[in-house]
């Protein structure tokens, strides 16, 4: 059985609980997940089952989760941690699989204008800086899930606004790398060069689109239809005739390309607004 389908049956198995094993089995289940980075994946979804399963059985006899494991989660939670097999390996394949998603998705935006090469090396490195800060902010929600436990409600709200505040704030270096490092490692796409090298990443990113699962489709429909929309503008910037109008300083093809640029951003979070909503209501339900 791999990961996601151990992840799949954690999350239909957990419907079983009640509310209050729910809340118990939740935090000690993101504590697990988050607070490591290196631990193997594998074998910690398969205990976190074992765990559900048991706490399930337990509620089946009229024994609470914390009744059954203790009134000192986080400690338990960091034995297991402890126990739990690091693979460095599969870390760092995670790590690379999403600095090339970075790149991937960074590059479509890059292909609508001809005047500027494509900077693989500034990519790379806002890539990893992103990629490091993530990782930190992953660590200090793994770290705070108990400890918020201790605090009120209304100093949790303000401590989440000011970690929001600081991760923006912490996020405009790697904007800023992207925007103003300048390295050798930088491609033109020109012409029929730049139409094929588009059409192929494109063509990439629906197949891997379409190989996932129907129920998991539509959290990546968003990105998927943004990824084409640039796709389209930056094949049409190429082509003879629509090119000249689109890149033309003296017409309205400009504008026509700035119009179509922001729309597809307007649509890209009207669409991710949409499934937030429909999955808070279904998480009411």
């Amino acid at each position: 059985m791999r990961t996601a389908e151990l992840i799949e049956k954690n999350n239909h198995r957990r419907s079983k609980l009640n509310e209050e094993n729910e809340a118990y089995y939740s935090d000690l289940l993101l504590y697990v997940r988050l607070k490591p980075l290196a631990k193997d994946s594998y074998q910690t979804e398969s205990v976190l089952l074992e765990i559900l399963q048991d706490i399930i059985d337990a509620q089946s006899r009229g024994i609470s989760a914390e009744e059954y494991f203790g009134k000192s989660p986080k400690e338990n939670a960091n034995a297991l941690i402890e126990s739990l097999p690091n693979n460095y390996f599969e870390t760092f394949k995670w790590y690379l699989i999403s600095v090339l998603a970075f790149i991937y998705c960074a590059f479509f935006p890059t292909t609508i204008d001809l005047r500027h090469s494509y900077d693989l090396g500034s990519m790379l490195l806002s890539a990893t800086y992103f990629l490091c800060l993530i990782s930190l902010l992953v660590w200090i929600i793994g770290k705070g899930i108990y400890s918020q436990k201790k605090i009120s409600r209304k100093k949790i709200i303000f401590k989440r606004v000011a970690q929001s505040l600081a991760f923006s704030v912490a996020a405009a270096p790697g904007f800023l790398i992207l925007l103003f490092t300048k390295t050798s490692f930088k491609i033109r796409l020109e012409g029929p060069i730049g139409i094929a090298v588009i059409s192929v990443l494109t063509s990439i990113g629906i197949i891997l689109y379409l190989r996932e699962k129907k129920q998991d489709r539509k959290i990546w429909l968003p990105l998927v239809i943004v990824i084409i929309g640039y796709a389209v503008l930056g094949i049409s910037t190429r082509l003879p005739t629509i090119g000249q109008f689109l890149m033309s300083e003296h017409s309205t093809g400009r504008i026509t390309l700035a119009i179509a640029t922001v729309a597809l951003l307007i649509i890209f979070y009207i669409l991710i607004w949409l499934l937030a909503k429909k999955k808070r209501s279904q998480s009411h339900n």
